[in-house]
């Protein structure tokens, strides 16, 4: 008998604390349940101040309690109202779902089975029904990366639109440190617990890996500082070799320079620039004798004949990069309007091939609830088939692997051009600087010539 009630006692003890226990994971539960709800109501009250501030710039001017007044009033006028029963209504009636579970089908159109491999029989769920493939079907391009990067943008954008307006000096970037062009590893994400350990001085491991990729990156950086400085060197001993060289050797292209320096101490720009000086932004450092000797000495130009046949070289390389550059812009255009038309057609195709697929009341049903995405597939289809060339497949993927290789060739081509151009825009300017050498010297000679004469005939009147 006590036997029996102290296995009572001990069962009692077992279930209460039990139940404590449960208890304790229901209120953890809540808790973060509570506290996910909050994280999402401020995000939202974020960007609903950012909207606020976008459509009422002038909020700043009031206090909260005149700002909470404004709105109360604004958002009981019967306007509002009406506007927001009617957002209400087409949200129910339009707002289809993200992606749709439909059966694979095979060649004959029947449904495929789900095998069991162990016992080679179709498999049944625990409500004894038969199981059958699916394929994932996208009803709404909410999954595009395209439409992902543009959102990111938005947010961004607003964001620091709102930092402006309220002087805070944080500016936000969607982009990434490899879009960005920057050579840099980014830190990880360390989540809220391993932040708030952090922030009271608790080191964590993934608060360590962050160290250590910020160390990396400092340690990148200085090794990048220091091969710049080493390439500045040997490139400043270099030019200085070249220099001394070029000196030592007759050259009328340089004591032309070394004659305009000593007039004026740099080189005049034409009055009416070239076809390839007007396409250079800063003139300026066309001007430096420095620039131009560096220039001179380095393409091993000796005479103005030797200029003469490197500006019909890179002339004729120039209307070649001219040609191709325009090709591959073109074809890259192309390609990206593709792009970004396959990106709106593909959910509203894959939405009307999903209703040709039903029959009955269940196509009724589907056809109601995707109205708009149906009405917009004959546009959208003819649009994509006008940008289609004769007999040409949509191929997204491969369109995207062209972009990304034409846009590599048509930014080298564009650096091409470029270096091109500013190297024709110093014969340009070396160019009109002989001329204008040439025309100076005249003038002094035959006003030289007139004093002479002026002398001359005074002492011959004497």
């Amino acid at each position: 008998m006590i036997e029996s009630k102290n296995d009572t006692s001990k069962n009692l003890e077992k279930a209460l604390q039990a139940l404590k226990q449960a208890q304790q994971r229901v209120a953890n539960e809540k808790k973060k349940q509570n506290e996910k709800i909050r994280k999402v109501e401020n995000h939202h009250k974020y960007i609903m101040g950012g909207i606020i501030v976008k459509y009422f710039p002038d909020c700043y001017r009031y206090d909260e309690s005149e700002l909470n007044r404004i709105l109360s009033v604004a958002l009981q006028t019967r306007e509002c109202q009406q506007i927001i029963s009617k957002i209400k209504a087409e949200s129910r009636e339009t707002t289809p779902p993200q992606s749709t579970l439909p059966n694979a089908e095979n060649e004959s159109g029947e449904r495929i089975p789900v095998i069991d491999k162990k016992t080679g029989q179709q498999k049944v769920d625990k409500r004894n029904r038969k199981q059958w493939k699916c394929h994932t079907v996208e009803s709404t391009d909410w999954n595009s990366q395209d439409n992902a990067k543009m959102w990111r943008k938005d947010l961004t954008d607003t964001i620091n639109a709102t930092n402006e307006q309220l002087g805070i000096a944080l500016h936000w970037e969607h982009r990434s440190f490899k879009e960005q062009g920057i050579d840099r590893e980014p830190t990880i994400h360390i989540g809220a617990v391993a932040n708030a350990l952090e922030r009271k001085g608790i080191q964590t491991e993934r608060g360590n890996i962050n160290r250590e990729i910020i160390k990396n990156n400092l340690l990148l950086e200085q090794a990048k500082e220091i091969l710049m400085l080493a390439k500045q060197e040997l490139h400043s001993a270099q030019y200085a070799k070249i220099k001394n060289v070029a000196v030592s050797v007759k050259n009328e292209v340089m004591e032309m320079i070394a004659k305009v320096r000593e007039r004026k101490g740099r080189l005049d720009l034409p009055i009416v620039s070239g076809k390839h000086l007007r396409k250079i932004a800063d003139r300026t450092a066309l001007q430096s004798v420095g620039n131009a000797e560096k220039f001179i000495t380095t393409r091993k130009i000796d005479s103005f004949e030797s200029l003469a046949k490197f500006t019909a070289d890179k002339e004729q390389g120039y209307q070649e990069l001219e040609t191709v550059h325009l090709s591959k812009g073109q074809k890259l255009n192309r390609l990206k309007e593709l792009s970004k038309m396959y990106a709106l057609f593909a959910p509203i195709q894959a939405t009307y091939k999903e209703s040709q697929s039903l029959k009955g009341f269940a196509k009724m049903k589907f056809d109601k609830e995707h109205k708009d995405s149906l009405s917009k597939y004959p546009e959208l289809k003819e649009r994509m088939q006008s940008l289609l060339q004769n007999g040409e497949k949509i191929t997204p993927k491969q369109w995207k692997a062209e972009i990304q290789s034409l846009q590599s060739e048509y930014d080298s081509i564009s650096k091409e051009q470029t270096k091109t151009a500013t190297e024709l825009a110093y014969v340009e300017v070396i160019g009109y600087n002989k001329k204008n050498l040439e025309r100076e010297l005249q003038n002094e000679s035959r006003q030289h010539n007139r004093q002479q004469n002026r002398t001359k005939r005074m002492k011959e009147e004497i």
